[in-house]
């Protein structure tokens, strides 16, 4: 009885294995790595990666724009923007060649998210901007309010709210038919709470209430409790702007049971550092300063620096206001140095994220320049075959192309020119003087005949010396 056949597939790098089965196997483990983003992002990190690593050892082109823009997200999801910045790049030029629109909007996307994290909003304006011009009016709506929402975002950290409004104002309207509830993403509700602070930051209050607990509307509905604690935080925080001290209480109270049931420790965080401003500005210190320093615990474990720096100066207001002036001082000097860690430390990420850029554009000028070198190759040996060829057709014999008397010196500078050195670097490598190169590549072109170093590259090449 013949046993069943089964449905084998070649695992890539054994040997029959064709294109189709390497490319299908990079997009199953890219799906995965999609799959895992939301829950486990260090897990996609490392199926991501694997299909990068497969891509690229089969030189697969078509597949690996998808790999690159997997493993970059993944990346940014676990915080890690230096790492996502050369990837996201790689992915946008890989999608760039394959002419794969889609990828190279979200790897432009990406590109600004990393950018604006790691400081450089005026090159996260760019790429998000050129993201959203690829998109279209008419393209996809989901892609265009990311767009936006992330527009906003950056427009935001720039202190530019105006801009930022009308940017959040456009990213909601992306799916106004469609609706901010459940048959959206997650990032649509965060787009539309977000833009609710951006309009309590110029003072649009009625509008902002109007979106914020439309938002919190939403969350509610999909059990979002982490984004309901974030909505309350800002309804409170707009009240208690307004001085309206017993509202932004309530609102507060509610997001600070809701953070702590939904673990958000970074909402918890800053939930308390309104809680205590609130009875900090009631004179209920004793109140306050516990909550304070509970909010600078949890600010501390969770490395949000914004919230450090406003916990100090919150504390060192209450300090000086009970007449310690020596602590008042040692808490202003804290939010300083807070400061100042965290400028040093994004100069030094910035750094690194123009140095990759930098890299990726260096690489792609030298595989510029080698493709150019190919061609001229070419060219030559071209060149060169068809002046090896009689007047009847017949190619002269193999001895007259072979047997050129050249000395062992002259072929070992000959190589050098072949990969393409100049003279002042074969006079390194070889130890020699660029005028020694210089007259052992004239003799060279003499004995072979040829007029150029490419010609003289092309003999090498169809000799086998290379």
């Amino acid at each position: 009885m013949m046993s069943p056949a089964r449905n084998t597939c070649p695992l890539p790098g054994r040997r029959g294995t064709t294109p189709r089965a390497v490319a299908g196997e990079v997009e199953r483990l890219t799906g995965l790595a999609t799959d895992a983003l939301r829950r486990h992002p260090s897990r996609a990190v490392d199926l991501a990666q694997q299909a990068v690593d497969l891509a690229r050892q089969h030189r697969h082109s078509t597949v690996l724009a998808g790999a690159l823009r997997a493993l970059g997200n993944a990346e940014l999801l676990c915080g890690d923007y230096s790492a996502a910045l050369p990837v996201l790049l790689e992915g946008l030029e890989a999608a760039r060649r394959a002419r794969q629109r889609e990828h190279e909007i979200a790897c432009l996307n990406g590109v600004g998210v990393a950018l604006m994290r790691l400081g450089d909003f005026e090159g996260a304006v760019e790429h998000l901007r050129l993201a959203l011009a690829l998109t279209g009016d008419h393209g996809d709506r989901p892609a265009r309010m990311t767009m936006h929402a992330n527009l906003a975002n950056v427009c935001a950290e720039l202190e530019n709210f105006e801009a930022a409004v009308e940017h959040g104002r456009q990213a909601v309207a992306a799916l106004a038919g469609e609706g901010i509830d459940a048959t959206v993403p997650d990032s649509a509700r965060v787009a539309q709470m977000n833009y609710g602070a951006y309009l309590a930051r110029v003072g649009r209050v009625a509008e902002a209430v109007g979106q914020l607990q439309a938002a919190q509307a939403a969350m509610r509905r999909t059990d979002d409790r982490t984004g309901e604690a974030r909505v309350l935080a800002i309804l409170g925080e707009t009240e208690l702007d307004r001085g309206r001290l017993d509202a932004a209480a309530i609102y507060l109270v509610d997001a600070l049971a809701l953070s702590r049931e939904s673990q958000a420790v970074a909402t918890e965080a800053s939930v308390l550092l309104l809680l205590g401003r609130v009875h900090s500005l009631r004179g209920a210190d004793e109140v306050a300063l516990p909550q304070l320093q509970q909010a600078l615990h949890l600010a501390q474990k969770t490395g949000e620096v914004r919230t450090q720096r406003l916990v100090h100066n919150a504390l060192a207001d209450v300090h000086e206001r009970r007449g310690d002036l020596r602590q008042a001082l040692d808490e202003q000097r804290a939010a300083y140095q807070v400061e100042r860690s965290h400028y040093m430390n994004l100069a030094q990420a910035r750094a690194q994220a123009l140095l990759a850029r930098m890299r990726l554009a260096e690489a792609q000028r030298e595989a510029h320049a080698q493709r150019a070198h190919n061609l001229e190759l070419m060219e030559a040996n071209r060149r060169i075959a068809a002046r090896n060829v009689g007047g009847e057709g017949r190619v002269r014999p193999a001895a007259v192309l072979k047997d050129y008397d050249l000395s062992e010196r002259e072929l070992r500078v000959l190589v050098q020119v072949g990969r393409g050195a100049t003279n002042p670097q074969i006079a390194q490598t070889l130890g020699l003087s660029p005028y020694t190169v210089r007259d052992h590549v004239s003799s060279i072109l003499s004995k072979l005949e040829v007029a150029t170093r490419t010609e003289a590259a092309a003999v090498a090449m169809k000799n086998g010396w290379l």
